[in-house]
């Protein structure tokens, strides 16, 4: 929501009047601060749509003019479920499903008054470098860094350093034709990515960052290519995220860990290399023991 923010606010005549979130708001306020919008867009993982349903049905039962709009990892999966609707949620309140990556749809939506209809998609940004910076202030990042200092004794935010996945596993969206962010991998450079991260370090005295991306070592060199960034420009904030268990070898793992990197989070799955062969990850459990020992070395 960051990112949709900073990609729009320089439209005229738009104006933001809320930001809410359900991990923080009560419904009460989400659905009677909507009710002053005109366009009104919700996101979420499928297990949330239905709460967000109820809120829009709320909302429009308020302001039946409005039009309001879903996008996100659940609605690029099943869009049909949302313009269509299952027998227990009518698709009344919503107007339209954004399919995959939401800043080019979300412009479209508000340039044109919110009269789309239906499914509406729009190819992802080829440069994530010209992306804006989302605008943490807007998403309210400070009651979120709270919850991290509270339950984990340290002020954490996370950072995004690529967009879609060279995998195609079976179990997860981000490789399916229909993920939120299309099934080409791009990443943003490095230096773009740390340029994000001491402006929201010095505005914020994060104390750790957390690599939001399904794994940072997209593919073969990534990880030295970070890594040098980092420990070009002294970068010294502890940072972590997920990982793949292949690439990674005893190089990977020092250029790691000279960068600032304390916390690999590398996916397991199974144990069993038959299940491995079916799931389609592109690891066995012997590279995964190897990655570990690499990383814990390091």
């Amino acid at each position: 929501l960051g990112y949709l923010y900073s990609y729009t606010r320089d439209l005229p005549n738009v104006e933001y009047i809320y930001m809410g979130d359900g991990a923080f708001d009560s419904d009460e306020d989400i659905i009677s601060k909507c009710a002053e919008a005109d366009i009104i867009g919700f996101s979420g993982t499928t297990s949330q749509m239905p709460w967000s349903l109820r809120i829009a049905s709320a909302v429009k039962s308020r302001s039946p003019d409005s039009r309001i709009f879903v996008g996100g990892y659940g609605p690029s999966v099943s869009p049909e479920w949302f313009i269509e609707g299952p027998v227990s949620v009518p698709r009344g309140p919503i107007s339209g499903a954004v399919v995959g990556e939401g800043e080019q749809p979300w412009r479209s939506i508000l340039l044109s008054g919110g009269i789309q209809t239906g499914i509406i998609f729009e190819p992802p940004i080829p440069n994530l470098d010209s992306i804006p910076f989302p605008d943490r202030d807007f998403i309210k990042v400070e009651r979120c860094i709270d919850v991290a200092k509270r339950e984990e004794g340290r002020r954490v935010t996370g950072i995004l350093g690529n967009r879609g996945c060279l995998r195609r596993c079976k179990f997860c969206a981000d490789g399916s034709p229909k993920t939120i962010y299309g099934t080409k991998l791009r990443e943003r450079s490095p230096d773009n990515i740390v340029d994000e991260m001491e402006q929201v370090l010095e505005r914020y005295d994060i104390e750790f960052f957390k690599f939001a991306d399904p794994e940072v070592n997209t593919r073969p060199g990534r990880i030295r290519e970070l890594s040098a960034c980092l420990t070009r420009r002294k970068w010294q904030t502890p940072w972590g995220g997920n990982f793949l268990a292949n690439p990674m070898d005893e190089m990977d793992a020092m250029a790691l860990y000279e960068a600032g990197c304390r916390e690999a989070w590398i996916g397991l799955e199974s144990g069993s290399l038959e299940i491995h062969k079916h799931i389609g990850k592109g690891v066995t459990p012997n590279l995964i023991r190897k990655a570990f020992k690499a990383t814990k070395d390091a």
